[in-house]
């Protein structure tokens, strides 16, 4: 009947899982039924559900896998209702087969709801998630502490396999690689082998990326210190690299030993380390990277000192402890023991590299410094000329020497590389210093010069007036003599002196200075032309120049009226060692001699505006600051005198020991900056002092300096009033 079958599909399993727990699959009598996933302790849940339960639960085939279903009615309750043993043996074919005839999805009979006691019937079937159904205390089994595993090794298959084509060189199977493929060449050089050499022949090169784990490196921020120096060698070393590798790209490195030639039959002595050494260093790339080491190492002494040079560290104006007290401070020493005792003539700085300094050194002045042999002797006599760098204060980037004694040297400034000196012997050479080994671009000849006293001024002027239609550059060299000559060297053809001037004897009295009596009206001089001692160029009229001679007088030229001079004046009673004119005042001129003085002059006046003493001896050289313009300087004996015209006249701002006692000073110059004075002594040292606590440049350099003319006239009213005359700038009423 109908109410029996609707009995029969409530009875029957509903879910995939239920009908799973159920069966028994036996292969060969032996019991093959997968182990069932849920804990015995948990018991069975017949009331879940899979995505592949059937909607329809009315199949015969179904049912008849189960020989007693459990029926469950409102009376008994669901613990009562058991499930009994399979009373038929299937075969795992036979199970899937009967599941394969259950009814599809999709089929038209309404599902038979679960009915479970004490809960009504819903449209839902789905049981609340919360309901399990009791475990069976008869399959209740307690948990043991103990759990063993026991681990099989399985048997090991390959899926893929790429045998290695390459060995490690530093291995045993490397090296037996290595010697299989020379005995290989070898084999394949052999005579009467033919051997083909075509593509399809090309021996296959496999390659092999070796590669290692570490740890990432830990990065810093830190300073160094560069300045236009390092990066101008920097980028120059690396242009000459290049042109070097585009000229010559298959020659030898230098920096290798040279290549040992093979002995020949006759000639068994083959090159000894020695001679490769030497090789080595003759060579211009080991002597530039040398050079460049020794820069490195003596920046480690110098660094500080470099600094302060290249105007890095400067003082600060607004330092409250700031005192104005004009001092030197030493930064270093430019000094060789091929330079012992022989007295520096003249140094001059390149006018495009302001750290390069030209220093000319003359014969050994001490005769006990002299050798007593005939070879020490002549050595003692030759002239030296060495360019010092600031980068390496302790070693010379070049040095050249000559058979006669130099007297003074000036660099060109339309080609720095060209340098002119003077000597005793009165040749003129124009060097290049651009290469290490001495290059003579011009020299003159002893035959056709007019003159063989020495050189005592060399200098680089502009070319002007009638001299200019000779030039063939926008420079030529003019020099003054011991004979009283001043002379110029055309610039084609022959390099040979053209005199422009020959300085005569004063005879009677001549404007300047009050000259002692010193009885000499019987004497009859030697010669009637006295020397050219100094000579000085006018910054702003053209062609218009200044010579001193050894009388002191001082003679005003020109170039366009060669042969005599316009007007003259004596400025010392004694030689006159040096005339400048200011950088601020174009109107101004220092001068300095053997009276012992240092005096001020202005264009106009035949006496001097300020005169500057402070002991009883000569003052070998005076100059101005480039900084500050009523600053100037002094050499006298062994010391530097600072004086500033602002503050007082009768005695230096400061006075500093630069030489031991009794060594004389011979040069004394500022550099370009103002900020460091470099000074030389008749015993071959040069010295490079920096400046500490100056005063602040005045915004207005020629207003200062003119204001302090004024405070220091101010006891010479009459003075005062001829210098207002002259006209601007020192004509000025707001003083």
């Amino acid at each position: 009947s109908k109410q029996q079958q609707h009995q029969q599909q409530i009875a029957a399993p509903t879910t995939v899982l239920q009908r799973r727990e159920r069966l028994r699959i036996y292969e060969s009598g032996e019991d093959v039924t997968p182990r069932n996933l849920v804990h015995p302790v948990y018991g069975p849940v017949y009331d879940r559900r899979t995505a592949f339960d059937q909607t329809n639960l009315g199949s015969s085939r179904a049912t008849s896998l189960v020989s007693a279903p459990c029926q469950k009615t409102s009376s008994q309750p669901m613990a009562t209702c058991s499930t009994s043993s399979f009373s038929s043996v299937y075969t795992l074919d036979e199970v899937l087969q009967s599941l394969g005839t259950s009814d599809r999805l999709g089929s038209s009979s309404k599902p038979v709801p679960l009915l479970y006691p004490g809960i009504p019937e819903v449209d839902d079937d789905a049981p609340s998630q919360y309901r399990l159904p009791r475990s069976d205390s008869r399959e209740f089994q307690s948990l043991s502490d103990l759990v063993t595993l026991t681990l099989r090794e399985t048997d090991t298959f390959f899926l893929f396999e790429m045998p290695q084509l390459t060995e490690d060189a530093t291995t045993e199977a490397g090296q037996a690689v290595v010697e299989e493929n020379e005995q290989y060449s070898r084999i394949r050089a052999g005579a009467g082998r033919k051997t083909v050499a075509s593509e399809t022949q090309t021996p296959q090169l496999y390659t092999k990326t070796r590669g290692t784990l570490v740890e990432r490196l830990e990065r810093k921020n830190r300073a160094t210190f560069v300045n236009n120096w390092v990066m101008h060698d920097a980028y120059r070393r690396e242009a000459e690299l290049a042109l070097v590798e585009r000229e010559a790209p298959d020659e030898e490195n230098n920096f290798k030993f040279p290549r040992v030639d093979q002995p020949d039959e006759g000639n068994n002595v083959a090159h000894e380390p020695a001679d490769q050494l030497e090789a080595i260093g003759s060579r211009p790339a080991y002597e530039d990277a040398a050079r460049v080491m020794l820069r490195i190492l003596a920046s480690k002494d110098f660094e500080l000192a470099q600094k302060r040079f290249s105007g890095l560290i400067r003082q600060d104006p607004c330092d409250e402890n700031l005192e104005l007290v004009y001092g030197l401070e030493l930064l270093w020493r430019h000094s060789t023991p091929e330079t012992r005792a022989r007295p520096v003539s003249a140094f001059r700085w390149n006018p495009a590299n302001r750290s390069l300094l030209a220093v000319g050194y003359g014969a050994v002045a001490d005769p006990k410094k002299r050798k007593k042999t005939d070879e020490g002797a002549l050595a003692s006599q030759y002239g030296l000329v060495m360019v010092w760098c600031g980068k390496n204060p302790t070693e010379p980037d070049r040095s050249f020497r000559f058979e006669s004694p130099v007297s003074d040297l000036d660099w060109s400034t339309s080609s720095p590389n060209l340098l002119a000196v003077g000597f005793y012997d009165g040749h003129v050479r124009v060097i290049d210093v651009g290469t290490k080994q001495l290059t003579v671009v011009r020299e003159s000849k002893r035959q056709t010069s007019p003159s063989y006293e020495p050189h005592w001024q060399v200098q680089w002027w502009p070319v002007s007036g009638e001299l200019a239609s000779y030039r063939n550059s926008c420079e030529r060299l003019y020099t003054s003599n011991q004979d009283g000559r001043v002379c110029f060297f055309p610039d084609e053809g022959e390099f040979d002196p053209r005199e422009i001037l020959h300085l005569q004897r004063i005879e009677g009295k001549i404007p300047g200075i009050h000259r002692a009596n010193y009885c000499l009206s019987r004497d009859v001089p030697i010669s009637r032309s006295p020397a050219a001692l100094a000579l000085c160029r006018h910054p702003k009229q053209r062609g218009i120049y200044l010579v001193g001679s050894e009388e002191g007088c001082v003679f005003r030229c020109s170039t366009d009226q060669p042969r005599s001079h316009l007007e003259a004046f004596l400025a010392h009673d004694g030689p006159i060692y040096t005339l400048e004119y200011s950088p601020f005042c174009p109107k101004l001129l220092l001068s300095c001699g053997a009276d012992w003085t240092t005096r001020v002059w202005a264009e106009g006046l035949e006496e001097p505006l300020l005169t500057y003493g402070t002991r009883m001896l000569c003052v070998a050289d005076a100059t101005w600051s480039p900084r500050s313009s009523t600053i100037l300087a002094s050499a006298v004996a062994n010391e530097i005198c600072i004086w500033d015209i602002r503050r007082k006249t009768h005695r230096p701002a400061s006075v500093t020991k630069v030489a031991p006692e009794g060594v004389r000073l011979t040069r004394l110059e500022f550099t370009r900056s103002g900020e460091q004075i470099v000074a030389a002594d008749e015993y071959g040292e040069v010295y490079v002092y920096g400046l500490v606590g100056m005063p602040l440049p005045a915004f207005d350099q020629e207003r200062a300096l003119v204001d302090g003319l004024h405070q220091a006239l101010v006891t010479k009213p009459e003075l005062l009033g001829r210098l207002r005359k002259i006209g601007s700038p020192f004509d000025r009423d707001d003083v």
